[in-house]
């Protein structure tokens, strides 16, 4: 069977936030919901090249905002869930860092990798989950990889300089993501709500993040 975007249902009404939404995985995703009607927020490093992402996508008829997130500093994650307003019906957490040669900190100090891929998308999560549960029907997908198979349990120290090597710290990373969603669908299902959490492979895709040589995409 072959599944194509033409297969996802209608979207009218529905708000959607993805990380990302600028480049690779995350701009196609954003283009194909907006296509089928979603009103889709990108949430980007740079607005500039939010903007550009988002010609396109209202040149297709597409409702599309922009929004700057720095998912490495947890006050631009703060800022970007205080200027939301209204349900939130799906929050695609996509963007990240992948493999960066060097040993690198979010402004809150953390290893980038954990600190952007992980602990940005959970604190993004929390912040906007009042958002999500005034929804009907919230979604939360958060983008992992198989490369969790290669996380260990020294998930939990955090990705410590003096231990760094770039595909250990993206593993532990891409780990973190799949133990989150996890975790997220059974408070939700013991706290009775209507949330589905999601964690999803993307495959292996010919990215910005691919081709950059710090792994920052």
């Amino acid at each position: 069977m072959t599944w194509t975007p033409q297969d996802l249902p209608r979207y009218d009404g529905r708000r959607v936030l993805v990380t990302g939404g600028n480049s690779g995985i995350g701009r196609h995703v954003a283009a194909a919901l907006a296509a089928r009607g979603a009103e889709v927020t990108l949430a980007c490093r740079s607005v500039e090249a939010g903007e550009v992402a988002a010609v396109g996508m209202r040149a297709a008829g597409g409702a599309v905002h922009v929004e700057r997130l720095d998912l490495a500093s947890l006050s631009s994650v703060a800022d970007l869930a205080a200027r939301w307003g209204g349900p939130l019906d799906l929050l695609v957490n996509n963007a990240g860092v992948m493999t960066p040669p060097r040993y690198r900190e979010t402004a809150d100090g953390f290893e980038l990798q954990l600190g952007t891929n992980h602990l940005g998308h959970y604190a993004l999560t929390g912040r906007l989950l009042p958002a999500l549960l005034a929804a009907p029907e919230p979604r939360v997908v958060t983008v992992s990889s198989i490369a969790h198979h290669r996380g260990r349990p020294d998930v939990l120290e955090g990705n410590p300089r003096h231990r760094y090597q770039p595909e250990r710290a993206y593993a532990n990373s891409k780990l973190a993501n799949v133990l989150f969603a996890l975790e997220l669908a059974r408070r939700v299902e013991r706290a009775g709500a209507s949330l589905v959490s999601n964690a999803a492979h993307p495959g292996v895709a010919a990215t910005n993040l691919v081709a950059s040589e710090q792994g920052l995409g």
